[in-house]
């Protein structure tokens, strides 16, 4: 595990994985990051490459052969180097071996930028290509912010939601009824804001908005704590919590998209799949503040 910290923030991270583990406020003396609950979801984050959500039977294709590829890909279980390491941040290194080739027959140096400036937390996610050849992923992230809960109720967040700029009018990709496939693409009505109720999330599971322009949000909790994110424009928006247990609410900014109902398996073919040339790199941050 590694802690970094800020004037008012501490945040670990698990370097197996390079995850949000603890988004701690000092001042307010609170934790806002979800710590986990076997009823719901154990996890609190997941720095996601090379592909995001499920492939279909786990199975995708390069150049005509099959591989395997497990849920939002192989940083998992994967115990990263860490390469600097100073009071406010650490980064992290995930470099191609024969174990990740097994799974994704390319050559790749990922790294992964934890860092406190300013008490704005900053993830960076850089995939360097060192193949002779093109290589193709996906990349995003999944910090599950802790919501507050009516007292004397079991997961009541409805009055906690998600604040927007502006009204968006995004496209989205409508998944099957579980929330792992795309069925289709359809326009989704304007909107500024969500709320974070049970409901809501039965619908918002299914649902992955794109077509719009994605610089900014705030989760709004009842307490009057808002965690700002910047998010910087990712192409796909995504969210997530367990429909019915579970005080949390997951932000996704992502650089693709789940498998389709009916998949196309080569993966040079996939919807919203990144092409990334020999000797070139691709990075993308999105940041997390606390506004009291």
């Amino acid at each position: 595990m590694s802690k970094i910290f800020g004037k008012t923030l501490a945040i670990e991270i698990d370097d197996k994985g390079s995850t949000l583990k603890s988004f701690f406020d000092k001042s307010l003396n609170k934790e806002l990051l979800w710590q986990g609950d076997e009823k719901s979801w154990t996890g609190q984050d997941v720095t996601i490459f090379p592909f995001v959500a499920r492939q279909k039977d786990e199975k995708y294709c390069v150049d005509g052969k099959e591989y395997h590829m497990p849920l939002h890909g192989i940083c998992c279980d994967y115990d990263f180097e860490i390469v600097e390491k100073t009071d406010s941040k650490v980064v992290h290194r995930y470099l191609w071996d024969e174990k990740s080739f097994a799974l994704y027959p390319y050559k790749f140096d990922l790294y992964v930028v934890h860092e406190i400036k300013d008490d704005k937390y900053y993830k960076s996610m850089k995939v360097v290509n060192l193949d002779d050849k093109d290589i193709y992923f996906m990349l995003g992230g999944h910090p599950a912010i802790a919501l507050d809960k009516e007292e004397g109720s079991i997961c009541d967040t409805s009055k906690n939601y998600i604040q927007f700029p502006r009204k968006l009018s995004p496209s989205l990709y409508r998944l099957n009824e579980t929330g792992h496939f795309i069925l289709h693409k359809e326009k989704f009505q304007p909107f500024d804001r969500i709320y974070c109720d049970k409901k809501t999330m039965q619908e918002y599971k299914t649902l992955i908005f794109f077509d719009e322009k994605f610089d900014s949000l705030e989760v709004v909790r009842t307490d009057g704590i808002k965690i700002a994110f910047e998010l910087n424009n990712p192409p796909v928006l995504s969210f997530w919590s367990d429909e019915n247990l579970g005080e949390y609410w997951c932000v996704e900014p992502w650089w693709g998209v789940p498998d389709m109902l009916e998949p196309v398996r080569e993966i040079k073919d996939k919807a919203m799949i990144n092409k990334l040339e020999k000797g070139k790199s691709f990075e993308y941050t999105f940041t997390m503040k606390v506004v009291k």
